[in-house]
């Protein structure tokens, strides 16, 4: 079961269709797994539904009607897809997660990906690199590792794989999603006895708080 779920913000965002690819991926994923979550976004596409039948057909513009292919698209995407085990992600992780990792890193298959040292007990592997430092990077950390402390450079969402890690703000398990604020230093442990597997997006590289965190960044880039 589910108990840490997105925003109001991001789940609006969402709904209206204005959401990154990679945090759509995030979004479609914890819907897949949250009954709470998908009758939220039910209800917000239809209040916009609602608000755009009342504007009067004579002062709808362009992007009205953009607006309405948005909450369209929403829609269908917020409606659980069929799971179909097609590679070791697709085992792993809901379809909408699985497909985005593999359509941008050409494997499905979890061991493939570009994995590389992040730190004692961490890998990275980077899904996608924007402009400005945007990343959207998955996290593969061993059972007990406590990632370096660090602050956003960005606001910042991040979904849970597999397995689970505790900071400041609480427990993050399977399906669990975080939406963490610019300015809010944390400093995740993976807990229990299994790897913990996190998809993180930003917009901007995190802030690592220690000195020999950043030092460590300076080398293996954000």
């Amino acid at each position: 079961m589910n108990r840490r779920h997105p925003t109001l913000e991001w789940l609006l965002a969402y709904a209206g269709g204005s959401t990154a690819e990679a945090a759509d991926a995030i979004m479609a994923s914890h819907l897949t797994l949250c009954p709470q979550c998908r009758r939220t976004v039910a209800r917000l596409e239809a209040l916009g539904g609602a608000l755009l039948d009342a504007t009067p057909a004579s002062s709808q513009s362009d992007s009205d009607e953009g607006a309405a292919a948005a909450i369209a698209a929403a829609a269908a995407r917020a409606r659980p897809p069929a799971r179909r085990n097609t590679g070791s992600l697709h085992a792993l992780t809901p379809r909408p997660m699985a497909d985005f990792i593999a359509a941008k890193t050409g494997t499905a298959d979890i061991q493939s990906l570009p994995w590389r040292f992040y730190g004692p007990g961490v890998q990275r592997a980077v899904i996608v690199s924007g402009a400005a430092g945007a990343v959207a990077r998955l996290l593969r950390s061993q059972p007990g590792t406590a990632l370096a402390r660090h602050d956003h450079g960005s606001d910042e969402i991040a979904y849970v794989l597999s397995g689970a890690y505790r900071d400041e703000t609480g427990l993050y398990r399977t399906g669990d999603v975080q939406c963490a604020t610019e300015k809010a230093p944390h400093r995740p442990v993976i807990e229990g006895p299994d790897e913990c597997i996190a998809l993180v997006v930003s917009e901007a590289p995190p802030v690592p708080t220690e000195l020999v965190a950043r030092l460590g960044q300076l080398f293996l880039g954000r």
